[in-house]
C-alpha cells in the first residue's frame, strides 16, 4: 500500500498526456468548492457516509496536495492528505470520478545529529536538518527538566537520534525521536524512548517527562485555542472558549494525562 500513490500516478501518466501540480489548500476553501472548481460532481461528497464526511473536515488551509491533469486541464487524479498517514484519492475511471481513502506513501530513514548550540535551538536545527518540527518535539520531551528560554546557552551540546519520514522526496510529518541528549549548565540530560512504556526515560530508567502529560492525544493540529473571546461559528457571536480543540483522526488513542 505504501506505493499506491506512486502507482496510481504512473498509471495515469502512462495512459494520458498528464501534468502533475503541487498546490496549497487556499484559505476558506471548502471541499465542495474544490470539487466545483475542478468540475467534479459534488455527489462524490454527498454519497459518502457521515464518518468519511467528518474525515474530510480535517483538510486545512496551507496543506500541500497534488493533482494530475491532462493537457486540457481536466482533473485525472487528486491526492489530498488528511493526516500524516491517510489521504483522499479522487481519480477518474471510465469517465466517472471515484473517491477512496488510502494510506499515504512514505519512507522512514534513520538519522542522527550532534552539534554545539550557536543561535537558538529552532534556528540551529532548521539550519542543520531543514526541519523545524524537530525542535518542537525535542522541547516537548525535556519541557519539565529544562527551561529552554533561560537555560540554553551558546556552546551547549545537543545530540538526537530520530526517524524522518520522506514523501515524494521531501520531509513529511513529524519526526520520531528515539534518543536525545542535552548538556546545559554543566548538567547532562538524557532521554530514551520506550516502546513498551510509551514514554521517555533517562539513563537510570526514570521518567523524563513530568507527572502529567501535556497532551492527551497525538494531535494533527489545533483548531481552536483557549481564549476569553472567540467568534462562535454556530451562535454567530463572541463568547469564551475555555479549552483547546485538538484535531486528530478517528481511532487516535486517547491517553490518561497521569498514571
Amino acid at each position: 500500500m505504501h506505493y499506491l500513490l506512486l502507482f496510481l500516478f504512473l498509471i495515469h501518466s502512462t495512459l494520458y498526456a498528464a501534468n502533475i501540480y503541487e498546490e496549497e489548500w487556499p484559505q476558506k476553501e471548502t471541499f465542495l468548492g474544490f470539487l466545483e472548481k475542478e468540475q467534479v460532481p459534488q455527489k462524490l461528497y454527498y454519497n459518502l457516509n457521515e464518518e468519511h464526511q467528518e474525515d474530510i473536515a480535517m483538510i486545512y488551509a496551507g496543506m500541500e496536495y497534488h493533482m494530475l491533469k491532462d493537457d486540457d486541464g481536466v482533473l485525472l487524479q487528486a491526492l489530498i492528505p488528511l493526516t500524516e498517514n491517510n489521504q483522499i484519492s479522487i481519480h477518474k475511471k471510465d469517465e466517472e470520478y471515484i473517491i477512496d481513502f488510502i494510506p499515504i506513501a512514505f519512507d522512514e530513514i534513520d538519522e542522527s545529529i550532534s552539534f554545539a548550540l550557536e543561535n537558538s535551538l529552532l534556528q540551529d536545527l532548521h539550519a542543520i536538518t531543514g526541519n523545524s518540527k524537530l525542535a518542537l518535539e525535542l522541547t516537548a520531551i525535556f519541557n519539565d527538566s529544562i527551561d529552554f528560554r533561560r537555560d540554553l546557552r551558546k556552546g551547549d551540546k545537543i545530540s538526537i537520534i530520530y526517524k524522518r519520514k520522506i514523501r515524494l522526496g521531501r520531509t513529511w510529518g513529524l519526526p520520531s525521536i528515539e534518543a536525545a541528549f542535552i548538556e546545559t549548565n554543566k548538567r547532562r540530560h538524557y532521554a530514551f524512548w520506550s516502546e513498551r512504556q510509551q514514554g521517555f526515560f533517562d539513563q537510570k530508567g526514570r521518567s523524563v517527562q513530568g507527572m502529567f502529560l501535556r497532551y492527551p492525544v497525538k494531535w494533527n493540529r489545533i483548531s481552536s485555542k483557549f481564549t476569553y473571546k472567540r467568534y462562535h461559528p454556530v451562535l454567530k457571536r463572541y463568547k469564551p472558549h475555555l479549552g483547546v480543540d485538538y484535531v486528530a483522526p478517528r481511532g487516535t488513542p486517547i491517553k490518561a494525562v497521569a498514571n
